[in-house]
């Protein structure tokens, strides 16, 4: 997901192609409304008011759907250079290992790490 446009392409456990959640975001003059990833959003969750409340650092797991995470460095969520630094499901550890479904739809989009 583009957590800057609000656009998800091609979610493994939602139908295929572009879903643009930017339209259904929140348009409250009050308050700000960010869209992110799940997991990058309960972590930064537990570091600003939650168990992390008070660390320079943290990392947070999510297990659900999938195997995911957050990482906060100095304050700052850690997204990486595709928006997946903590996106631990789907981490090659073998070249040319077994594929799941999301990683054999995603071959396409990103290259061999």
């Amino acid at each position: 997901m583009n957590w800057q446009t609000g656009v998800v392409y091609s979610p493994p456990n939602l139908p295929d192609g572009r879903t643009s959640l930017l339209a259904m975001r929140c348009e409250t003059p009050r308050f700000p409304c960010y869209i992110d990833n799940d997991a990058n959003v309960a972590c930064y969750g537990e570091y600003w008011l939650g168990a992390g409340q008070g660390a320079e650092n943290m990392c947070l797991l999510t297990l659900g759907t999938g195997v995911g995470g957050g990482i906060v460095v100095f304050g700052q969520l850690l997204r990486g250079i595709d928006g997946t630094a903590a996106e631990i499901g789907h981490l090659k550890v073998m070249r040319g290992g077994r594929k799941c479904d999301a990683a054999q739809r995603a071959a396409s989009r990103h290259t061999d790490r």
